[in-house]
């Protein structure tokens, strides 16, 4: 049975996180009867895998959880979509880390996947965040502001890459709601930036970064736009086989619309 929302119908998975959601009123979410419908079909992916009464607990609890927990979801969804199979949820290794799941490219590579989500909350400075401004929109006509992209970028895989195996293809995936995301930024700005910081030895075992973004254009419904740059200084046991990067190699946004 379907609900509604300010006015927004939710299918029944969403109408049911939202009745147990301890967020539920301090933001517009959903936003827009497009975005409402993009994350019922994303919950719809959750439940096949058997995953929506976890993930709903997940979301339910903050703001912050909630996007985090999204993040997962949007990479799970886009990674069935692509004929990817998750195998194995939190799977061990060696160094008694765990990646938040193992999934086989269409290729038959296996690959384990650490998803970080990042938000705009981040980028404000001290005095914003004392004076509150967290808790307002995250966009506000007429506010003027500078900030980093690539910051937030590099604390995101600062954190995930300790999770990822030693001498196993890895991804660290990165689903943001920045101010402005590094999926929109042009080529020779983002690639240079990660490559240089990829240069470090103690990433040689990330094979590759996966930014994605959800957004919506104007006579489009909402999609999950990515860019994927590859570690050219992993090790050699980590390294990305040409069909898997391409089976993650979604059309990026520059190219969608």
């Amino acid at each position: 049975m379907s609900s509604k929302s300010n006015g927004i119908a939710l299918g029944p998975l969403t109408g049911d996180l939202m009745s147990c959601a301890e967020w539920a009123g301090e933001d517009a979410f959903p936003s827009t009867q497009g975005w409402a419908d993009y994350i019922e079909t994303t919950l719809e992916v959750l439940r096949a895998h058997g995953l929506f009464e976890l993930y709903k607990r997940k979301m339910a609890k903050q703001v912050r959880q909630r996007r985090s927990a999204l993040a997962e979801a949007f990479i799970v969804r886009m990674l069935a979509e692509n004929g990817f199979t998750v195998l194995e949820w939190e799977p061990s290794i060696a160094t008694s880390r765990t990646p938040d799941l193992l999934a086989r490219a269409p290729d038959g590579t296996l690959l384990y996947i650490e998803i970080k989500g990042t938000g705009w909350e981040g980028q404000l400075s001290e005095v914003e965040r004392a004076a509150g401004r967290s808790r307002l929109p995250k966009d506000i006509q007429g506010e003027a502001r500078s900030f980093s992209t690539i910051e937030p970028v590099y604390n995101a895989i600062q954190k995930a890459a300790p999770q990822l195996p030693q001498d196993q293809v890895s991804l660290i995936a990165i689903v943001d709601d920045l101010f402005e995301s590094p999926v929109e930024f042009p080529d020779d700005v983002l690639n240079p930036a990660i490559e240089r910081f990829f240069q470090d030895p103690s990433y040689g075992h990330v094979s590759a970064v996966l930014f994605g973004v959800v957004t919506q254009y104007v006579g489009l419904p909402p999609r999950l736009y990515t860019r994927l740059i590859p570690n050219r200084s992993c090790n050699p046991a980590s390294r990305l086989p040409a069909d898997a990067m391409t089976a993650l190699s979604i059309t990026p946004i520059g190219e969608s619309i």
